[in-house]
């Protein structure tokens, strides 16, 4: 449940596109000169465009804050890949060189390219995965190479959502043709927008190498962090780099919203989500970032780099469909409300009308041990700060569950310290200690303890049980005995006075005396 609200910040890796999509027809993704086959003679040294991509949102829950990346269009000729392919030395051998000159020459498929390459010095086959992408790129001038850093393994939920929480959660950059990307987000109907960026020459030489770099397998993995480290973020990097760092100036300033709140925007469809993560969500999420974390978003990251660069963002593919909820003012909270009166109601109810109090006790003590449970173990396992460190562990607590198992005046004196406990968090909340919203789960938890708490007044049944019990146990204490050995009888014979007792036997005695005189 939790991985699932924080891996919608990631981005949905690469799918097969549907048969819908595959009419629809990209866009030329770069500016002229291009050329369909190899580049002339005019072309030659010509630096690769860069391009920088932006989705919008889409359906799913892994979808509903975009994704970015970059795509590069080189321009030049077989001599200058190595500019910008991982080339183990400048000057290929000649085995290699004429590998490559049959890549560059003939326009082949994967299949031929995986079985071209079968011979050469495997040092040299990334390279010649390069020259192959590239090559290939260069058959239409609406075709680019893009690098993907939200790539992961979808297929396997529980492992990916086990390494999320340990902060384990391998992605990796995958590289893709520019058709391809087209087809996986017309199919989705995701709004696609695209910035170019105005590099000079060496600097996209450096944007290329750069990415290539990534995509080696020593360097294409990373772990995944859904505000700190993601596909975005690893793209915004890359073009501050390339811009000279223009992209962070003045960019320490702290915005008014809080994670939290990014992710209530996000998720405005799913209330009853936002309401769980008022439980599970902790102290991080209610850092406000400065404006360059923000840039964790695509949108944010576009606006910005139209603002601060200059970089106009043209939308070359509209969302078609329904406009998606974008207002985080609901949260979710009235599930929350829901929720209190749920478990409380039956618990207040058998304690008015003085029967099936222990069911009661059982349907709300089950409930939080549950919400316990799941807090704690989150805090317990998770390496990751939004979730280790949670303020909702002081109000829910495991040994909640003992309470149907105790007797009633153990069960009273437990709630009245675990209210006494909720009051003091209250406190700290209200004074600006505590930073959570915490004001509805500390409702969740006071409202069925304090009824517990409060048992002596409302079921005069058991006032009376435990009065009774009380003064038995007293009794008992004070050695009251019968003759007849009959329990009730004990206690309510009362104590013997000793003192006055020897008081009449010393006047007796005095008297005694003053006879015999």
């Amino acid at each position: 449940m939790l991985s699932s609200l924080l891996l919608a910040l990631s981005m949905v890796a690469a799918q097969p596109a549907s048969s819908a999509a595959k009419k629809a027809t990209p866009p030329d993704t770069s500016p002229p000169p291009a050329t369909r086959h190899a580049p002339a003679a005019k072309d030659e040294g010509l630096p690769p465009v860069i391009t920088m991509y932006t989705m919008g949102r889409g359906e799913l829950m892994v979808e509903k804050f975009g994704h970015a990346a970059l795509c590069v269009k080189y321009r030049a000729g077989l001599d200058q890949l190595h500019q910008m392919c991982p080339y183990p030395s400048e000057v290929p051998p000649p085995a290699v060189q004429q590998v490559f000159r049959q890549l560059w020459t003939r326009l082949i498929g994967w299949t031929s390219f995986q079985v071209t390459i079968e011979g050469i010095d495997k040092t040299w086959v990334p390279a010649a995965y390069c020259v192959w992408r590239h090559r290939v790129a260069l058959r239409s001038p609406r075709e680019s190479v893009c690098y993907n850093y939200g790539t992961t393994d979808f297929s396997d939920p529980i492992g990916l959502g086990w390494g999320f929480l340990r902060g384990r959660s391998k992605f990796w950059v995958q590289p893709q043709f520019f058709s391809q990307l087209w087809r996986i987000y017309t199919a989705k109907d995701r709004a696609i927008y695209r910035q170019v960026l105005p590099l000079p020459p060496e600097k996209a030489w450096a944007v290329g190498r750069k990415l290539e770099h990534d995509v080696l397998d020593e360097n294409k993995f990373y772990n995944y962090h859904h505000f700190y480290d993601n596909c975005t973020t690893r793209v915004r990097d890359i073009v501050n780099t390339a811009m000279g760092g223009k992209l962070k100036v003045n960019t320490d300033k702290h915005l008014g919203l809080s994670f939290r709140d990014f992710g209530a925007k996000g998720f405005s469809e799913y209330t009853w989500l936002l309401a769980i993560s008022d439980f599970l969500f902790g102290r991080g999420g209610d850092v406000k970032p400065t404006l360059w974390q923000a840039m964790f978003l695509p949108r944010i990251l576009r606006a910005e780099v139209e603002k601060k660069l200059g970089i106009k963002a043209e939308l070359i593919y509209a969302h078609k469909g329904p406009k998606f909820p974008y207002d985080e003012g609901h949260m979710g909270r009235g599930w929350t409300f829901l929720f209190m009166l749920l478990i409380s109601a039956p618990l207040i109810a058998s304690m008015i009308w003085g029967r099936y109090q222990r069911f009661g006790l059982w349907f709300a003590t089950v409930w939080l041990s549950l919400i316990a449970l799941l807090i704690w173990t989150l805090a317990a396992v998770s390496t990751l700060y939004e979730l280790r460190v949670n303020e909702a562990c002081l109000l829910f607590w495991p040994t909640d569950i003992a309470l149907p198992f105790w007797s009633p005046r153990r069960c009273i004196v437990y709630a009245r310290i675990r209210v006494a406990g909720i009051v003091l968090v209250s406190l700290l909340l209200a004074v600006g200690l505590f930073k959570q919203p915490l004001w509805l789960p500390i409702l969740v938890a006071f409202v069925p303890l304090f009824a517990v708490s409060r048992a002596w007044e409302m079921v005069p049944q058991l006032a009376k049980h435990t009065d009774s019990k009380d003064s038995g146990a007293s009794a008992k204490g004070n050695g009251a005995t019968s003759d007849n050995g009959d329990d009730d009888a004990k206690s309510d014979k009362p104590a013997p006075n000793v003192a006055a007792m020897r008081s009449k036997k010393s006047k007796k005695s005095k008297k005694r005396k003053r006879a015999r005189r």
